[in-house]
């Protein structure tokens, strides 16, 4: 079966599902829901990779395919368990390593000599197939030595890179020296890397940028893209930003979607160059092109903001898709805001509880506060206040003000935890500082009542004020209550019943604004 013959297969199953070599590997990322199947990453990989037969044929020789091919059932509920995937998704990956294992089946290897001599245990599989040879960790790095000390200059470079991975530095520094020194550009652009990022080295910006300029003297891209970016931000050199957007082009020219995405964001924010987003957009579509996600969330902020192109929520959804499927979590989290307000795609809010979370699980904190909020509400999902409050304190500790406030209220009202004044005040106290009406009238009120601190009706007054100058009718009802009773303040008759009577007229305009709306 060809690969483009299993593909097709699938789309008649799930022809529900947009099925894209290119984007299997976002469909199927979840790798977290693969825990308990070990291996399940290279299956993944196998199945996007340029190599396809032979990396999954020697895969299923060393895993076992059959015990993979029994879990199939497994992937899906495990996927589905997780929520990031519908239950036809969750088929469709199931359906995709199955329909993968038997592609690899129908190949037949020749003999991947480079790789080592003879199978690892020295049996065959019979029948007219040769299995692909797959050495030990171990043999696999002698071979490399041997082929680098006899002059390969990829076998360097292919050492190097290892030694690095593996905490070496000297070693990666003298392999990829040696593969530099005959000209390899790859190994040129690794020793820059290096001192770019003091990895195993100390970090030299003025080293790096004089191996990027000998890669770059190869046409590597990713040498001339690096260049830029020393160049922007004046690294190792003077900032130059006509440098910066020359080596940018260059890089972009000849295949970088880093660098087309770097001057998107020039062109886009003006800076180094006059401003224009309709040049912008060919950038990021040059980078978008080759799938780039950051490219693809910057073409849905355009749409979302009208910037070069006619205004179009329906556009700004589909290139926040985009970007979402390959893990960009901004990306994901806009798309939960659309489906959560129906702004561009109809409203759904099972859809918003499953992008909100994919870009919480990645440390989104407003998608974290806003997912508190839907389990919170029991919207979209069954109310589950412990797990509101989970996701509360993820956005809360990463200073978002609206999440510190409700963490507060979980903690005063006892809701999916242990009543704590204490703690309700800590959060209040976050949020208040950051200017938040309900926050600031809240923490007075705990002041006022003396619940969880020091009783303080000084303070107490403060806060209702700051909270009643915003308009917040409770507050400003709360700060007439202070001023009738001489709490904090002069007694006050005459100011008191001004701030109750504006509460009532606040309230008032609210309702009238929410009945117009």
């Amino acid at each position: 079966m060809k690969l483009h013959e299993a593909l097709r297969e699938l789309c008649r199953k799930h022809g529900s599902i947009i099925v894209q070599k290119k984007n299997l590997v976002y469909l199927l990322s979840d790798l977290g829901a693969f825990e308990e199947l070990p291996g399940m990453r290279e299956v993944m990989k196998a199945l996007v990779s340029g190599g396809f037969a032979k990396d999954l044929y020697a895969w299923s020789l060393r895993k076992g395919r059959d015990s993979y091919l029994a879990h199939a059932e497994v992937v899906r509920k495990s996927l589905a368990a997780k929520g990031h995937f519908r239950e036809e998704e969750a088929r469709f990956a199931a359906d995709s390593v199955s329909f993968a294992f038997g592609f690899a089946d129908s190949v037949r290897e020749p003999h991947a000599g480079e790789d080592g001599p003879g199978p690892e245990d020295g049996s065959g599989t019979g029948g007219d197939s040769v299995p692909v040879t797959v050495p030990k960790p171990g043999r696999r790095i002698e071979f490399l030595r041997r082929k680098a000390e006899s002059g390969s200059d990829d076998a360097q470079y292919r050492l190097g890179t290892l030694c690095l991975e593996g905490g070496d530095g000297a070693g990666a520094l003298r392999w990829l020296r040696r593969s530099a020194e005959q000209g390899n550009a790859m190994a040129q652009t690794g020793i820059a890397v290096m001192y770019m990022e003091g990895s195993g080295v100390a970090q030299d910006y003025e080293e790096a940028m004089r191996w990027f300029r000998k890669a770059a003297g190869h046409g590597n891209s990713a040498a001339e893209g690096s260049i830029g970016n020393l160049y922007h931000f004046g690294l190792g050199v003077s900032r130059d930003m006509e440098e910066a957007v020359r080596w940018y082009r260059k890089a972009a020219v000849h295949g970088n979607s880093p660098a087309a995405n770097n001057l998107g964001v020039l062109y886009r924010t003006g800076d180094g160059v006059t401003r224009d987003f309709r040049e912008a957009l060919v950038w990021f579509r040059m980078a978008a092109e080759q799938g780039n996600p950051e490219a693809e969330y910057a073409i849905g902020s355009m749409y979302a903001a009208g910037e070069g192109v006619t205004q179009s929520w329906r556009e700004a959804a589909a290139w926040f898709r985009k970007a979402a499927l390959r893990g960009e979590d901004t990306s994901q989290f806009n798309l939960g805001v659309m489906y959560h307000n129906g702004t561009g795609v109809r409203q759904d809010y099972e859809e918003a509880v499953r992008w909100y979370r994919m870009a919480a699980e990645q440390g989104n904190p407003k998608a974290a506060s806003n997912l508190g909020n839907l389990y919170s509400d029991g919207c979209g999902v069954e109310q589950n206040l412990s797990e509101a409050v989970k996701w509360y304190r993820m956005a809360a500790e990463q200073g978002i003000a609206q999440a510190q406030f409700h963490l507060g209220r979980m903690h005063s009202g006892g809701l999916g935890v242990t009543q704590d004044y204490a703690e309700a005040a800590k959060w209040y106290r976050k949020a208040a500082e950051q200017g938040i009406a309900q926050a600031e009238n809240a923490l007075g009120c705990l002041l006022r009542d003396g619940q969880g601190v020091p009783q303080d009706y000084t303070e107490a007054l403060s806060w209702f004020r700051k909270a009643a100058e915003q308009n917040f009718a409770e507050a400003e009802r709360n700060l007439g209550g202070m001023y009738l009773s001489g709490l904090g303040v002069g007694k006050d008759p005459e100011e008191g019943l001004r701030w109750i009577r504006k509460a009532s007229e606040d309230e008032e305009a609210r309702e009238e604004r929410s009945s117009g709306d």
